[in-house]
């Protein structure tokens, strides 16, 4: 299919439609926000807080909801109270799933909402996102693979509309070896480090993974670690934080069509 039959099909799918967006202000959903602004009889945007995502996603998740003048509804619920979740096993993202899909497709019930969406795509299914077969229990549309959208057709079609996006939409649990424990400390000292990163490297994606008593950074750039004095000024701050060594990634892979430098070993 054409990428114009794409746009025209998604168009079509949510054209006087009242609906429920899960809504992370990340690539996928703001597109789906941009188009049920302009085409959907209603659409509300539910914003799920777990505790467990990087620092300012919500405030980013509401200045992006404001760009697209919708309204945008605050789901709370700390994971790290929930000991099945915090086992870290491979149960752990179905559970995630679990718990954002039945909460919010009963707030759209509560607001006469009838679909509620993701913005899950074609791409997606190529990766290891156990959680993904949750919508099908709580029957969450996904207009995107519905009309055939790739990660490359999202990315297209958000450089042509001028869309800007947030690109730090991941949970932090991800960043956690699976079956290793989820700690509020350890969470804490994750969300610091990345910080750390981003405030020295300016960097856009940042990603700090735990493995054993190492953390590894990963980055969309990484010019910006090949200096001596920062890598020095990196590694206090960490050890600082009670990380013993740190290490930097250098394998390029593509991440949504961004380069994105990654360990694959740990991903969760």
């Amino acid at each position: 299919m054409e990428y114009g039959e794409k746009v025209k099909k998604l168009e079509e799918s949510l054209k006087d439609k009242k609906v429920a967006l899960c809504f992370s202000g990340g690539s996928d959903s703001s597109l789906l926000a941009y188009v049920g602004a302009n085409l959907c009889k209603e659409i509300i945007l539910f914003t799920f807080d777990n505790g467990l995502f990087p620092k300012d996603f919500i405030r980013k998740s509401k200045e992006q909801a404001d760009k697209f003048n919708l309204k945008q509804i605050i789901v709370k619920d700390k994971f790290i109270r929930d000991d099945e979740f915090c086992k870290n096993n491979e149960k752990r993202c179905l559970i995630c799933r679990n718990k954002i899909y039945s909460s919010i497709k009963k707030l759209a019930e509560e607001n006469n909402l009838d679909y509620v969406i993701d913005g899950n795509n074609i791409s997606d299914f190529l990766e290891d996102r156990p959680g993904i077969i949750a919508k099908y229990e709580y029957n969450i549309e996904s207009p995107l693979i519905d009309a055939g959208f790739e990660t490359r057709d999202v990315h297209r079609f958000l450089k042509e509309h001028n869309i800007e996006y947030n690109k730090s939409t991941t949970c932090l649990a991800t960043r956690i070896e699976t079956n290793k424990p989820i700690t509020r400390n350890l969470i804490n000292r994750i969300n610091t480090a990345e910080k750390i990163v981003e405030n020295i490297t300016k960097n856009d994606i940042v990603k700090v993974r735990k493995l054993n008593s190492y953390a590894i950074i990963e980055t969309d750039n990484i010019e910006p670690l090949l200096n001596v004095e920062t890598l020095q000024l990196i590694e206090d701050e960490f050890k600082a934080i009670g990380f013993k060594k740190i290490g930097i990634n250098i394998t390029e892979i593509k991440d949504n069509d961004e380069k994105l430098y990654t360990y694959r070993g740990c991903q969760a």
